[in-house]
């Protein structure tokens, strides 16, 4: 079994806390699991939404956010709390090729046509217009 403690992913027999530790003190921590099928993270949003409530319950603050990072070619990775320890999507660094742990689809039920709304993994027929800001990224079609 491995757990996290003070920011790092430890085998049980190595997580060791303190008895000076705040919460073993006073008691003033939050326990939580997180399932986890085939290696994925299970009900992931859930989780984060349950251990919120419980750290602004005890009032707590929660150090940490989940957060995204994208490329203009669409390249993107899905973190939760910590983008270096706790990613929840693969992440390639490599800006060459600039592949993603992430992909995201449109689909023609019709005639069966696919496409991304990004320019990767699967580009369009039209140029895309790719725009950054803080906490936003646009993708367009030129037409």
């Amino acid at each position: 079994m491995t757990v996290y403690l003070n920011g790092r992913f430890l085998p049980l027999e190595d997580a060791k806390i303190s008895v000076l530790d705040r919460g073993f003190i006073y008691g003033d921590g939050v326990y939580e699991l997180m399932p986890v099928y085939q290696r994925q993270p299970y009900r992931l949003r859930q989780h984060l939404a349950r251990l919120q409530r419980s750290l602004d319950g005890i009032r707590l603050v929660n150090p940490h956010t989940d957060g995204r990072v994208i490329s203009e070619s669409g390249g993107a990775y899905t973190f939760g709390q910590n983008a270096h320890e706790i990613r929840l999507t693969p992440w390639y660094n490599d800006s060459v090729s600039d592949e993603s742990g992430e992909a995201f689809y449109i689909r023609d039920e019709d005639s069966g046509t696919f496409w991304s709304p990004a320019p990767l993994p699967a580009r369009g027929t039209r140029p895309y217009r790719v725009r950054h800001g803080f906490g936003y990224s646009v993708f367009d079609t030129i037409q």
